[in-house]
């Protein structure tokens, strides 16, 4: 409820709307300063809240709870955004990539508590733990894969690229990673020069590799780099024992190495 001085003169310090609405007086300040929701204000400088200003607070966090971010709301509420359908639309893509990821996620859980139940004998949960581990790690890769990082329209576009290379080869790429990261990674620990005849023998091979998956894209290259980049700094901890992935160490050596081609 507004309170008593909102009642008497539709007017609300910053203070009072606060404590209304249950909104911090820093986000209202935040708010105000970024010209989201700015008050009229007072001879003394202070902030005052008229009933167009707490009806905009509303639509603002309406909008706010539907995902949008601050620069969204602003331009819905300004109409900077000429037609509303534009920003929503957006919405709605992220929305849907966002369910997509879900339902694979889900779909994995599935996979992974049926294995398990097939397998459980009474209250344990697993005969082998060195499977359950590598059916978690499942799960794992599914919570971390670079492509909930990629916005709605890489998404689409590696979708894409996935159909015009065939499952089959996209699948046979993933399959030679572990194995290709794991010699550069020997020889980078070796101290190999990176121009040495041996690493570039790999880095052709790593390249025909990015090749299946990016074609000749710098787009997609930067976009994928960009989503790894993220993986990485969510979640290390999860992916620093995956040998699918090439952690941060790896990537200044196999710059290097591509200099030197």
């Amino acid at each position: 409820m507004i309170g008593v001085t909102g009642e008497r003169d539709g007017r609300w310090s910053v203070g009072e709307l606060a404590r209304a609405t249950g909104l911090s007086v820093r986000v209202l300040r935040h708010w105000d300063d970024i010209g989201l929701v700015s008050p009229a204000r007072t001879t003394g400088g202070h902030r005052c809240y008229s009933t167009a200003e707490v009806t905009r607070l509303y639509r603002a966090l309406a909008l706010r709870q539907m995902g949008l971010r601050l620069d969204q709301v602003a331009a819905l509420l300004t109409d900077a955004d000429p037609s509303p359908r534009a920003t929503l639309r957006a919405h709605l893509e992220r929305v849907e990539a966002d369910l997509v990821a879900r339902r694979a996620l889900r779909d994995r859980l599935v996979e992974v508590l049926d294995a398990l139940d097939a397998r459980a004998t009474g209250d344990t949960i697993g005969a082998d733990p060195e499977v359950d581990a590598a059916l978690l790690m499942k799960v794992i890769e599914k919570m971390t894969m670079f492509e909930q990082h990629l916005s709605p329209e890489h998404r689409a576009w590696f979708t894409q690229r996935r159909e015009q290379v065939g499952e089959q080869a996209w699948q046979d790429a993933i399959d030679q990673w572990p194995e290709l990261i794991t010699a550069v990674r020997a020889e980078m620990d070796a101290g190999t020069d990176p121009a040495d005849p041996r690493v570039q023998e790999l880095m052709t091979r790593w390249t025909e590799l990015q090749r299946v998956f990016l074609d000749d894209s710098v787009e997609a290259r930067t976009a994928a780099g960009q989503a790894w980049q993220a993986m990485w700094n969510q979640h290390p901890d999860q992916l620093h024992g995956s040998s699918r992935v090439p952690p941060p160490e790896m990537w200044g050596y196999i710059q290097r190495a591509r200099q030197a081609r």
